[in-house]
């Protein structure tokens, strides 16, 4: 074949891609499950407030926590759907959370002060109030007031009511972040196979880049789904999730690196193919000095095994790639224009 359309064709490869790490890389994973645990916490929360309110008597400061929480599932929900992850997650871990400990705390104020010793008396057009009842005086109280005991039993069913309907709505939303995150590792791993087919289509040798593929489907994306499946609760479910990272997001869990480990075998694969035909050129300096740049990268990678990068390696590690990529692609142009 024609060097000159070799190096035409290899030149089309894009040779710098992103390397991809930690959360950042899968933007927009389990985001549609995300909210959807918003809307389980933000009604069970509110369904506290209400339940209290029909027992209890109306509270505007239950209220207005109530009417916060809703108004920052509306907010959320514009960032789902926008799939605005940042802010999204931003939002989540600051305004909401802090909403959501706000509510709790009203929550307590208004049980505080309720003794045993105290009914809720309705007064009819919907008005209740508390009003103390002596131990005497319970026995002939007024038909329209309820003891105070009882009003803390029907609460406390109420309560384990919407309770269990939370755990089941919380176990759902995490089943499907979870599965979502098994689904896009799949993708991903059928992205870089799609990439493979093209190389090789191309000349280039992928065996190195086809085991890269098969390893991280063995090592993360099959235990992972594997783990999900057999979850029976929460915190296997979270096991699982910060178990297996495609990239490099488990902190105690297992990291595979794979965009780094897929970058670098892959400008490899291209050096090695057109390694002859630059140093038959006398560009054999260029060829050592990409060599130097991906070795330099793979030290990296192998030091850090499945363990998480710490910031300094990541972005050596994304300078190395960087660096071999533009010098590649470089070489790539002067052998087209010399052939």
């Amino acid at each position: 074949m024609d060097m000159r359309y070799v190096m035409l064709m290899l030149l089309a490869i894009p040779l710098a891609s992103a390397v991809p790490q930690g959360i950042g890389a899968l933007k927009g994973e389990g985001l549609d499950a995300a909210m959807t645990n918003v809307e389980c916490k933000t009604d069970f929360m509110v369904g506290v407030i209400y339940s209290m309110n029909e027992k209890l008597g109306v509270n505007d400061d239950l209220n207005a926590q109530a009417d916060i929480l809703q108004g920052d599932v509306g907010k959320l929900n514009g960032y789902a759907d926008s799939n605005d992850t940042a802010s999204f997650r931003d939002y989540v871990h600051g305004t909401f959370a802090q909403h959501m400990r706000d509510a709790k705390s009203a929550i307590k104020d208004a049980r505080k002060g309720l003794a045993a010793n105290t009914s809720v008396c309705n007064h009819g057009k919907g008005k209740k109030a508390t009003e103390n009842v002596t131990a005497e005086d319970n026995s002939t109280a007024d038909e329209n007031c309820t003891s105070m005991g009882q009003i803390r039993k029907e609460l406390s069913d109420i309560y384990k009511e919407m309770r269990a309907t939370y755990d089941s709505c919380h176990f759902g939303s995490l089943k499907h972040a979870a599965d979502t995150k098994v689904e896009e590792y799949q993708e991903k791993l059928q992205n870089k196979r799609d990439k493979i087919e093209d190389l090789g289509a191309k000349g280039v040798d992928t065996a190195e880049l086809e085991g890269v593929v098969d390893e991280a489907e063995d090592e993360i994306v099959n235990p992972l789904e594997d783990a999900v499946d057999a979850a029976e609760n929460d915190t296997e479910l979270k096991d699982a999730m910060h178990g297996y990272c495609l990239h490099d997001g488990c902190k105690d869990g297992k990291n595979f690196h794979l965009g780094a480990r897929f970058e670098t075998a892959k400008l490899g694969a291209i050096l090695d193919k057109i390694r002859d035909a630059a140093e038959a050129k006398g560009l054999g300096e260029e060829v050592a000095a990409i060599g130097s740049a991906l070795d330099s990268a793979q030290e990296i990678l192998d030091a850090a095994g499945d363990s998480q990068l710490s910031a300094s390696d990541e972005e050596s590690l994304d300078g190395y790639v960087d660096d071999a990529a533009a010098r590649l692609k470089a070489l790539l142009s002067k052998l087209r224009s010399d052939s």
